[in-house]
């Protein structure tokens, strides 16, 4: 109960006395008691009740009797939110209520146009009778518009189009803008309203351009009302709860980019090409690539414009310049990829539209030959930026617009470094982006090609500890991107420029060399480190064995590098005489030791079987592995045996009587690690072998001889 209808009942029972039996209340006491009240109570709190009754206001009357009208003519329907899938308005058409008058003119032209019988003849001839036509006549209302028809026709933009249209040829400036203004809020107005239908939302928007087009065209005025009328649509339909974009058809999507693509860029224009992206559903993305690559070619033709720096007065006012269009530009670019983030641009499901872009921009700066670097690297900052481009996509386009022409890369390694760190930071690989590039900045000077290795320092400062393996996949992916764009050699030049002045981490070097899957370039790394940066000995660092396990297929097949490769890899200088004795025996102790071990097992194999090298390298690499194995902690296996067996006996099997040096050889380290009587053995059975070769090499010649004979015999 309403707080004003409780006070008039607790009224009502002060004038009545209470006790203690059961009194009955007549009806006329009721009446007088309530007529009492209505006398001495004020007229407001008895016209403000929001109950239906006698205490119910007048304006709640009215609103409450409107209602039953309503629901008399129309059944009520269930709220918007109620229906679980949104309601398609493109087939629905407002109109206004009817008055009781027209509703029965209707429900006449109905019945008078359906098949009736007699019945209903008679019904309507006894209806007449009742009532005359003069009391009918008096019945129908006047001929003056509804309220609901004048609310209609207030919601059109026909009178303000027809105004317009008349106006813009001759009227003044100042009067078609402000009539122009007026038309486009007016259009935003009817289109967050739902009141008009897609078709008739371009329509609209195709005259009223054109009709600009008639006076306005290529001048500053035009320019502003172009975007005021491009803004009041997209903004209409963002705003709408009515209208659905998915309504909007694909020909409206690119005629609407297409426009906009005519236009001055600006960053009113960026801003309303990101709501614009934003605001076109993902089922037409596919579709408007059109409009989509027209105003991506807008933007990249603005990106060639440069400031006129040849004319500044002084150096300030030229760095300032400079420095006012880099920021200008800057901004530009992240609100193009802002545009296409929004839009959930994504290679799995947009590639073509991201390579036809990426193709554009290699069409638009082909021929020109001073104004190819800004388009391009602005490009790839706005792929590197996006968190749905991956690496492998970004890579591809780089490699496409890397290059100015062949052979000559037009950015720098600074530039590329830049590139690097706004992919990880889109793609969320670095846990301390912030850290990583200020670091990065620190590092780096302004002289000298030192910006990657200064890049990996940063890295390596910032992923340490617990984020060590984001440091890895970090490291892959820095050596991945240089991989693709041939840059590779300069890591290693880079690193020894910085080193002059910083002193870089054993730690460091190796995880490059690791990661770089580049077995050139980890052979490089460890050269510099041993040979320029510390010396490995005894008493100093010592370089983990373990980065060339993977890398020792590589080494050993590798026609371009020298047979000992590997050794000096694993610092195994046994072809070196070295002064220090303890040099050779510190390389075979501790956990570097076993796992050096470990990978000259592994190459053994590797130098046997090698296609391309002769017996006597074979056995001298061979060779060289046996005897740091003699001496490393778990010595030689039968396994290895094996192997030198393979190598020492290859002339054997192929049937020559072998090398005696390198027979005395094997069995003198068979002797050495499995005893003289297993030596003996192996002695009388190449000796045995050897025995049955010339026999059977004896026997051979003598059956040659016997063939020759029998044909010079013949001949005579």
């Amino acid at each position: 109960m309403t707080p004003h209808t409780s006070h008039c009942r607790r009224a009502l029972q002060r004038q009545i006395l209470s006790s203690t039996d059961f009194v009955w209340i007549s009806d006329r006491l009721l009446a007088a008691s309530f007529e009492r009240y209505c006398r001495v109570s004020k007229t407001g709190h008895r016209n403000a009740g929001y109950v239906p009754g006698p205490l119910e206001s007048r304006r709640r009357l009215g609103k409450r009797q409107m209602g039953d009208l309503n629901s008399m003519q129309y059944a009520s329907s269930a709220p918007p939110w109620a229906f679980p899938v949104p309601l398609n308005l493109s087939q629905w058409h407002w109109e206004p209520p009817k008055t009781a008058a027209q509703l029965q003119r209707d429900n006449e032209y109905q019945e008078d146009h359906t098949p009736t019988n007699w019945l209903t003849k008679l019904d309507r001839w006894l209806g007449e009778l009742a009532f005359p036509a003069a009391s009918q006549a008096s019945i129908i209302p006047d001929p003056t518009p509804s309220p609901q028809i004048a609310a209609r026709e207030s919601l059109s933009l026909c009178p303000e189009l027809d105004t317009f249209f008349s106006l813009i040829a001759t009227a003044p400036l100042n009067t078609v803008r402000s009539d122009a203004y007026a038309v486009f809020h007016k259009f935003q107005h009817l289109i967050s309203l739902g009141e008009m239908a897609p078709e008739a939302i371009l329509s609209t928007f195709t005259n009223v351009w054109e009709a600009l087009d008639s006076r306005f065209q290529d001048t500053a005025v035009g320019q502003g009302l172009y975007l005021a009328l491009c803004s009041a649509v997209v903004s209409g339909i963002t705003t709408s709860r009515v209208i659905e974009p998915s309504l909007l058809d694909v020909s409206f999507w690119n005629t609407l980019l297409s426009r906009m693509s005519e236009l001055a860029v600006d960053d009113e224009l960026c801003a309303l090409f990101g709501q614009a992206m934003e605001s076109i559903p993902a089922a037409h993305l596919r579709n408007v690539s059109d409009g989509v690559l027209a105003m991506l070619g807008s933007i990249f033709s603005a990106w060639y414009s440069s400031p006129d720096l040849d004319n500044a007065a002084d150096v300030p006012t030229l760095l300032y310049t400079a420095a006012k269009h880099s920021s200008r530009l800057q901004q530009k670019v992240e609100m193009v990829r802002s545009a296409l983030a929004m839009a959930d641009i994504n290679p799995q499901e947009h590639g073509p539209l991201l390579k036809a872009a990426t193709r554009l921009v290699l069409e638009l700066t082909i021929n020109s030959e001073s104004e190819q670097h800004a388009p391009r690297y602005n490009w790839l900052c706005v792929l590197a930026q996006m968190p749905l481009v991956n690496q492998d996509f970004l890579l591809e386009a780089s490699a496409l617009l890397w290059y100015k022409s062949p052979g000559v890369q037009l950015f720098t390694d600074s530039e590329l470094c830049s590139l690097m760190l706004f992919q990880w930071e889109s793609r969320g690989y670095l846990p301390r982006s912030d850290f990583v590039r200020s670091g990065h900045d620190s590092h780096r000077p302004w002289e000298g090609n030192t910006a990657i290795a200064s890049l990996a320092v940063s890295i390596y400062t910032a992923l340490s500890g617990p984020n060590s393996r984001h440091q890895t996949a970090v490291f892959y992916s820095l050596w991945k991107f240089l991989a693709k764009l041939n840059r590779t050699d300069g890591v290693v030049a880079s690193i020894e420029a910085l080193s002059k002045r910083n002193k870089l981490p054993l730690r460091l070097l190796q995880a490059l060399a690791f990661t770089s899957e580049n077995h050139t370039v980890a052979i490089k790394l460890h050269d510099l480190y041993i040979h320029k940066l510390q010396y490995s000995g005894p008493g100093g660092i010592d370089w983990n064995p373990a980065v060339f396990e993977k890398y020792v297929d590589k080494i050993v097949h590798d026609r371009t590098l020298h047979g000992n490769t590997l050794w000096k890899a694993l610092d195994i200088m046994m072809f070196q005489k070295s002064k220090d004795i303890s040099l050779l025996t510190w390389r075979h102790r501790g956990d570097y030791g076993k796992r050096r071990a470990s990978i000259v097992r592994k190459s053994l194999t590797l130098y046997a079987n090698a296609p391309h090298l002769q017996n006597r390298e074979a056995f001298r690499q061979v060779a060289q592995g046996v005897r740091y194995l003699e001496q490393s902690e778990d010595g030689l296996s039968p396994d290895d045996v094996k192997v030198l067996f393979h190598v020492v006996a290859k002339d054997l099997k192929e049937g020559k009587p072998g090398r005696t040096r390198r027979l005395r050889w094997f069995l003198r380290v068979i002797e050495r690690n499995f005893g003289s009587a297993i030596m003996r053995g192996c002695l009388r059975a190449f000796s045995n072998w050897r025995w049955r070769l010339k026999v059977n090499w004896r026997l051979q010649m003598q059956a040659e001889a016997h063939v020759v004979r029998g044909s010079t015999n013949g001949a005579s």
